[in-house]
């Protein structure tokens, strides 16, 4: 899901751009079309070569185009965090797989601690508290809202 984030340009252009970066990972800062659509050809087209977007963590932009899509795969998985959510354009998503499985940890505070280190590591955040912040007023709505608006799995794995 990460290939469907909107650029920084496309982030820049918004009304509030600052808002935008900082709220980047919402619902409203990816590509939800783009990303039903991919998932959509895959299933309507599975004797075609179908490529989809990565995402440069370098650069902290999408990459057109670099994921590969064979008609020899049999199973294709689609990750991230609306992939189950009820709204649109998400919902579409939810209607075109076979399964939805939800990935729970086991120890909410060892994640937390993951990904405090991950913004850092990424430049997301300068310190650890800076990191805090970033989740408190981003990552834990989008997380929140994720929780409140998905369609229930197949299954769930503990992680």
């Amino acid at each position: 899901m990460d290939g469907f984030h909107l650029t920084k340009a496309q982030l820049a252009a918004m009304s509030d751009p600052a808002h935008a970066m900082l709220r980047r990972g919402s619902p409203w800062t990816f590509d939800g079309r783009g990303f039903a659509e991919i998932v959509k050809r895959i299933g309507k087209q599975p004797d075609s070569v179908i490529w989809a977007p990565s995402f440069d963590h370098a650069v902290g932009d999408p990459v057109p185009e670099s994921i590969r899509i064979e008609p020899t795969h049999r199973v294709v998985l689609v990750e991230g965090l609306y992939a189950h959510v009820r709204d649109e354009p998400w919902s579409d998503i939810c209607n075109l797989v076979d399964q939805r499985w939800w990935i729970q940890p086991r120890n909410t505070e060892q994640s937390l601690e993951r990904l405090f280190q991950r913004h850092v590591e990424a430049g997301l955040a300068a310190d650890r508290g800076a990191a805090i912040k970033r989740y408190e007023t981003n990552d834990k709505l989008n997380s929140d809202y994720a929780d409140k608006c998905r369609y229930p799995p197949h299954q769930v794995i503990l992680n």
